[in-house]
């Protein structure tokens, strides 16, 4: 008996911690899932609870991202799905200027150095 094709089961949206919005694509084939995305693809491991939740957990560890939104293919048009989008990206800029402000805060000596000078 055939396989099933892959198929594209979900969508996922989620944040770097620099900021970046990052979008996943799940796909199934079988009892084979796979997370691809624009730096790479990657299989979950066959113990990962085989749900959407699971997957997000997978994909959270995969590609270093967080505050995962699952949006389902078929629905990525309505007013609710977009909403959810433009929410994420809201959180995102956020984070970003979060981060653009830790990177220029001087970093604290110690004090080790000062000493030595003396």
């Amino acid at each position: 008996m055939a396989e099933d094709p892959e198929k594209i089961v979900a969508q996922f949206y989620g944040i770097t911690p620099r900021g970046d919005l990052r979008h996943i694509s799940v796909y199934q084939e079988g009892s084979t899932v796979r997370l691809s995305g624009r730096y790479g693809s990657h299989t979950v491991h066959p113990a990962t609870e085989p749900t959407i939740e699971g997957w997000k957990r997978e994909t959270t560890l995969a590609f270093n991202i967080s505050d995962i939104v699952d949006l389902s293919p078929g629905m990525l048009g309505t007013a609710e799905e977009k909403e959810k989008l433009e929410q994420l990206k809201k959180k995102a800029e956020a984070r970003r200027a979060e981060f653009q402000a830790t990177k220029r805060v001087p970093r604290q000596t110690t004090g080790a150095k000062d000493k030595k000078s003396e």
